[in-house]
């Protein structure tokens, strides 16, 4: 019993001392990344001038007058992909979309948590009726824009039917 009592106090030593030493597992809640975005703050490109040049791609969106549908109770998805595939390099998600509109895809709409991507990019605009972020269905609008890397990443969709 005497051997019990003297096991435990070393056990309840080493926790003590192993909590004291350590540092906590969890971090504060403005401390830890969040679900998509960098997990680095964005820095500019060496000899740039600042956030301007970390733009993977902006421009305007517009609706064709002859689209038969009230757009403002869609969602509109922009996504920026390389176009050899592969996970989205940055979204952006519109609820209730106004147009015209302008629009811009930096190292804040990052989905990858990498350094900034300055590769070609493929840009779909999708008007998406259910609003999830999935793959397009029928009922859903679709533009795919190609912007090459050599380009300003200006660009002007007009999304018809």
């Amino acid at each position: 019993m005497k051997d019990i009592k003297y096991i435990l106090l070393f056990v309840v030593l080493g926790l003590i001392l192993a909590y004291a030493t350590s540092s906590p597992l969890r971090k504060k809640p403005g401390e830890q990344p969040m679900v998509g975005t960098p997990l680095d703050k964005p820095t500019a490109h060496e000899g740039s001038s600042g956030a301007e040049d970390h733009v993977y791609v902006q421009g305007t969106i517009n609706v064709a007058a002859s689209l038969p549908l009230d757009v403002t109770q869609r969602v509109l998805f922009i996504i920026a992909k390389s176009p050899a595939g592969g996970p989205p390099v940055a979204v952006k998600r519109i609820d209730s979309p106004k147009f015209p509109m302008t629009f811009m895809l930096s190292p804040m709409n990052n989905m990858v948590g990498t350094d900034f991507y300055e590769g070609d990019l493929a840009l779909t605009v999708r008007l998406d009726k259910d609003g999830v972020a999935g793959p397009k269905q029928t009922e859903d609008i679709e533009v795919v824009t190609q912007v090459p890397a050599s380009s300003d990443r200006r660009v002007a969709v007009t999304l018809t039917n």
